[in-house]
């Protein structure tokens, strides 16, 4: 009985640990846009939950701060883009969340804020017990070649 436990404690770390190092992508970009938004470092042989919470707070904290530079036609764009290629919602949430970072840190980098602020950010109303899973799926579509795509669209 012990084993089972144990089997499925050490596959929950394995994915803690999995969504740690798929966040980092992510991480690395909105903290560009304000390096203030990281803690400082983790106490030594803190859990991969502690460090996977703290790296989805991190996040969010440095896409709040992308928010000015985020363009509503960005995450218009990507609404329509995605809602072509016949996508479930989380899908869709995702790729526009990439898609608006990845055109927020252009428009910072550019010192060029956008002519239509984005009313509400994609993806931040997701519930608390999704909101890790929800950031995995941006830090994995954030190089996409559909949110290229949308991006150029945007641009249109």
């Amino acid at each position: 009985m012990a084993t089972g436990w144990t089997g499925a404690a050490l596959r929950a770390r394995r994915q803690r640990r999995r969504d740690f190092y798929a966040l980092e992508t992510l991480w690395t970009t909105v903290t560009q846009a304000d390096p203030g938004v990281v803690l400082h470092s983790p106490p030594p042989g803190a859990a991969w939950d502690f460090h996977t919470l703290r790296r989805a707070h991190e996040i969010r904290d440095g896409q709040l701060a992308l928010r000015p530079w985020t363009s509503q036609t960005v995450v218009d764009a990507a609404r329509r883009l995605t809602d072509d290629h016949g996508l479930e919602a989380p899908e869709r949430d995702a790729l526009a969340a990439a898609a608006g970072i990845k055109g927020a840190l252009e428009a910072l980098r550019a010192g060029r804020p956008p002519s239509q602020p984005c009313e509400r950010l994609p993806g931040i109303d997701v519930p608390p017990q999704a909101e890790r899973r929800h950031l995995v799926a941006v830090a994995r579509r954030l190089d996409s070649p559909l949110v290229d795509r949308i991006l150029a669209e945007a641009r249109k």
